[in-house]
C-alpha cells in the first residue's frame, strides 16, 4: 500500500478533498477500517465497502459526513522512489 495520510482533526471538506483523488483507498476510523470506492457528486455521497461487525456480511455503505476519519491509505503500489 502507498503512504498513509493522517486526516485526524480535519473537517469534512478537507477530508473530502483528499479522498477525491484517492479511490480506491483504505480509510480508517478509530477501531474501524473501510475501503473507499468512490464519490457520487450529484448526491454528495461517499461509497465504502466494509463489514459492520465481526461475523456480519461485507456490504456497501454510504457516508455524507467524513468527520472523524483518522487516516487515508492509497491502495496499490507506492509511487515513491
Amino acid at each position: 500500500m502507498g503512504k498513509a495520510l493522517s486526516v485526524t482533526g480535519m473537517g469534512h471538506a478537507d477530508i473530502a478533498a483528499q479522498l477525491d483523488f484517492s479511490a480506491p483507498a483504505a480509510v480508517y476510523y478509530p477501531g474501524h477500517t473501510l475501503l473507499y470506492i468512490g464519490h457520487d457528486i450529484d448526491n454528495n455521497l461517499y461509497y465504502f465497502i466494509h463489514a459492520p461487525q465481526i461475523g456480519e456480511k461485507v456490504c456497501v455503505t454510504t457516508k455524507s459526513d467524513l468527520t472523524g476519519m483518522t487516516y487515508i491509505g492509497r491502495v496499490g503500489p507506492s509511487t515513491e522512489a
